[in-house]
């Protein structure tokens, strides 16, 4: 699970960043304001849901983001000729919706552990 959210806040931080440096274009020309606003709202849920996710939280509907994810950035990479950089995020997202939907019982176990007065401040 470590690794999962590793990807899950590095990788969205880095395409937020990313995005707004200016770094996504479409043929070659910036893209339109909806798709760099898109990028933005789903890289920043991304890292709020990564933080979810380290905590045990949130396991249905990381799982269904991420898969989301996963089909976003594959249909870019088909789409624009198998380029190599949105291929890697769908490889990459795939390996945490792999790890989130396999590891359903740490999430159980992470449930139980909060309702038993754990992980709790004073």
């Amino acid at each position: 699970m470590e690794l999962a959210t590793a990807i899950l806040i590095v990788g969205s931080l880095a395409n937020l960043v990313g995005t707004l440096g200016g770094g996504i274009s479409i043929g070659g020309q910036a893209a339109p304001g909806p798709i760099i606003l898109g990028s933005v709202v789903l890289d920043t849920m991304l890292v709020v849901i990564g933080v979810a996710v380290r905590t045990g939280r949130w396991w249905i509907g990381a799982s269904n983001i991420v898969a989301v994810v996963v089909f976003l950035y594959g249909t870019a990479a088909l789409g624009s000729g198998m380029s190599e950089i949105p291929l890697v995020f769908a490889v990459l997202y795939g390996v945490v919706f792999l790890a989130v939907f396999l590891n359903r019982a740490w999430f159980d176990a992470m449930r139980s552990w909060r309702d038993r007065g754990h992980g709790r401040r004073p």
